[in-house]
Formats: structure tokens, sequence, C-alpha cells
């Protein structure tokens, strides 16, 4: 049974009101303990977010690390109704003379005059089917159905809903009264993309009279008897005969595409992308600054979780250093020469744009090598120097967050036991003000008592 406890009733003594006031002074080491605990577990946060900060730059460092970022090609066609060209890293500055004379096409077929939805084909021999041949699919369809034979339109779904097609779709052209004409076309264009179709048993299947509805290139309103025409032909550059089954075409120019869209003439330059590198190293500057706003905001006094943190300072000191040191191998040896310099009041990156077009114009080349040549490019060394920062235990910022961490754990410990002692304490006191509580009640008693007794004595005189 609980036992219940009210001190200071008998004595009006407030026992717990004293308690209270005690305890709050021997609880002023505990709460020490606990901001404490609460500023490590801050500065543990503040590092979290420090490392994803440095982290998010190493990864833009990373993608910026490379020549072919910065050796980017971009090609323009003189007619784009009749050619449209990209390039990428492999492509050499030039320009190509191009003549098309027939874009690839995919192959279509369709069968003879127009026939009843309700007309049947095959169903005379088990034999009777449909065998299909268009690109990397070989198929059957099976027209003999039980001897019930198939209409025009389940020829058409066994076609689209075979297992083995994936070359070739099928479709139905309605006409009036109903009248129907199955077309097939191949999904991919050009001749070994074609669509070959042979029959076989006795039935009536043949009667489809399938036939190429292509148009001879050559014989407008002719259908296309030579089906290599499927084939796209042109000529770069007086090389003439070329001939792809696509109208996408990557292996002919080096690190040039070319999308083929109609017959013509057209010239096709190759040219550096100025503009996509002035983008990536616009990216360069941004990035660097977003990363010393993070640090600036991270060791901000009185709001920064990392406020009068060494490391911050011993970070920006290395990346400062990397942007600093000379990069070899290249008549550009600093950031400066290319029109990116330092903000003494801020510390941040600013490109200034005129000075970066002018050696852009002139050396194009070396600017790709300072940024990111393979040795030692600016964007490398900092990806590198965010690497060992970010190294698990032995990185810096590993380093300072696991210390912390081990101080929170110790601080834990301490909090328990305080606590823990704390509450022993608190039962002490309680146990000693209600003997004194009860002592005091009494002595209460008992001058209560003589009082009435000598009150007595004096009214019986």
């Amino acid at each position: 049974m609980a036992t219940i406890s009210a001190p200071g009733i008998g004595s009006g003594l407030d026992v717990n009101a004293i308690v209270e006031a005690m305890m709050g002074v021997e609880r002023i080491p505990l709460l020490r303990l606990e901001e404490r605990k609460q500023n490590y577990e801050d500065q543990i946060s503040g590092y979290g977010t420090l490392r994803s900060a440095v982290d998010s730059f190493k990864t833009a460092m990373d993608e910026l690390a490379s020549l072919d970022k910065f050796e980017t090609y971009k090609g323009t066609s003189s007619d784009d109704a009749v050619t449209t060209a990209t390039a990428d890293s492999n492509a050499t500055a030039g320009s190509y003379q191009l003549t098309v004379d027939r874009l690839a096409e995919a192959h279509k077929m369709g069968s003879a005059g127009m026939v009843s939805a309700t007309a049947t084909f095959g169903g005379a021999d088990a034999a009777d089917a449909l065998d299909i041949t268009a690109g990397s699919s070989t198929f059957s369809i099976d027209t003999y159905n039980g001897g019930a034979g198939m209409t025009l339109a389940e020829i058409r779904d066994a076609i689209n809903s075979h297992a083995d097609n994936s070359s070739v779709s099928a479709t139905i052209i309605t006409g009036n009264n109903g009248d129907q004409q199955l077309s097939l076309t191949a999904k991919n264009s050009g001749f070994d993309e074609r669509v070959q179709v042979s029959y076989a048993g006795t039935g009536n299947t043949s009667t489809l009279g399938l036939s190429t509805l292509n148009d001879d290139p050559d014989l407008p309103g002719t259908a296309m008897a030579d089906l290599s025409k499927l084939d796209a032909l042109f000529s770069v550059d007086g090389v003439t005969g070329i001939t792809r089954a696509s109208n996408s075409i990557s292996d002919v120019i080096g690190g040039v595409s070319l999308e083929l869209t109609g017959v013509g003439s057209s010239r096709v330059d190759i040219a550096n992308d100025k503009d996509e590198v002035k983008k990536s190293v616009e990216g360069f500057v941004s990035s660097y600054n977003d990363l010393l706003t993070k640090i600036d905001q991270l060791g901000a006094v009185n709001t920064g979780k990392l406020a009068g943190d060494s490391s911050l300072r011993r970070i920006i000191s290395e990346f400062r250093n990397e942007i600093n040191t000379a990069v070899s191998g290249g008549s550009l040896t600093m950031l400066s020469e290319v029109g990116v310099t330092t903000n003494r009041d801020t510390g941040k990156l600013e490109l200034d744009e005129s000075d970066f077009d002018t050696v852009m114009a002139n050396n194009f080349a070396d600017v790709a090598h300072l940024f990111g040549n393979a040795t030692d490019g600016i964007a490398m060394r900092l990806a590198d120097s965010a690497d060992v920062m970010l190294q698990s235990s032995t990185g810096l910022i590993d380093i300072r967050s696991d210390g912390l961490k081990d101080s929170v754990k110790r601080l834990d410990n301490n909090i328990l036991r305080m606590e823990t002692l704390l509450e022993n304490r608190e039962n002490n006191y309680f146990k000693q003000y209600s003997t004194l509580d009860g002592l005091v009640s009494r002595m209460n008693s008992t001058g209560a008592y003589l009082v009435a007794q000598l009150s007595a004595m004096n009214n019986n005189q």
C-alpha cells in the first residue's frame, strides 16, 4: 500500500519548498554538465553540416577535374533542315561539307486492296502461317487457328502481342463500308530492318498480297523496288556513296553526331564551345563561394555552431593554398590569369568576364589545362584536398566530430551518476526535514499542553 506523505502539515514547516530550494542549488553542477553536453551536440551537428558542404564541394570539383569538361566542342549546321550536329570531347575543330541524297526510312508493307472486316485468312491447313522477319525478330503467326482462320484484326493483334516480336508493328487502316487493309511497319529504319514475310500451308493466307508501300526516292509515286534505298545516302567532303541505316549518325566524323533531317547540302562547323567552358568556370567559382558562405555561417560569432573553432580556419587555409599554388605544364599557371581573383574583404572568388573572354579567345587549350588537367589542375587539387578532409576516421572532420562524440558519452555517464546522487540527496533531505517536521510538531503539542495546564491552574486559584 502506498504511503501518503505530506511534510509540514503537523508543524506548519514548508518542507517541500525548503527541499526544492536546496535541490535547486544542488542541481547547478548538473545543469552545467547538460549545457556542456548541448554545446558539444551543437558542434557535432555543425560538423555534420560542414561535412555535407565539403562533400558537395568535392562532388562539384570531381565533375570539373577532367579535361573533358573543359575541352568541349559544339557543332552548328548552315541548314538545320538538312542536318543538325553535336560534338563531344573527341571532336576536332573544323568544317565539313555534307550533302544528303536521301534519308533513311522504316520499311512499310500493306495488304493488297481492302477486304471485309469479317474476312478470314488461313484455316485450310494446320500448317497455315505467316512467317515474319524484321531486324532481329523472327516469329510465326498461326493463321490456321483451329481451322477457323484469322481476320485482319486478329492477325494484327497476334503480331503486336507476339513474345518474339520486337521489330515490327501492325495496324489496320479502315476505309469505306468497314473495309480494311493490314499495314506492317518496321520499328527501325534501314535495309537490315526491313520486313520480310513468307507463307506456309495451303490456306488463302497468301492472298494478303503484302507489298512495299514506301515510295522510291528517285521515282516519286512509284513503290520502292530496291529496298537498299531504305538506307540514308550522303556524302561528306567529297567522300560519296556513304550509307547508314539510321538518320542518327555518329561514326562518320570523329566525335561528331549528325542528325539527317532532309535532302540537300549543308556546312557543318565544329568549334570549341566557349560558352559551355565559361559555365564550367562560373560553376567552379560558385561552388567555392557556396562553401565559404556555409563555413562563415558555421563560424559566425554567437550564432554559428562552430564559432571559434580553429578547424574552419584550417579548412579555408588549405583550400586557399591550393587556389594560390601555380599549375605546371601550361602557359597559364594562376587563376588570376584567366580573370578569377579573390576578394580581399570576403575571401570569395570573383570572375572578370571580360578578362576571361579575352583569354578564351586566344588560349582555349591552356584554360582547360589550368582547371582540368589530371596532374595538378586546380579542380583536381581541390577535390583531393576535400577528399582528405572527408576521410572516415582519419579526416579532419571525423577526428573533430568523433572527439566531440566521445566527450558527450563521458558527459552522459557523469550526468547519470550525478542524477542518481541528487535523487539520493533529495530523499535524504526529505527524511531529515520530515524528522524535523515531526519534532517541531511534537514540541508544538507539548507547548500547547503546558500552556493549557498553566491556564487551568491560574483559573483554580
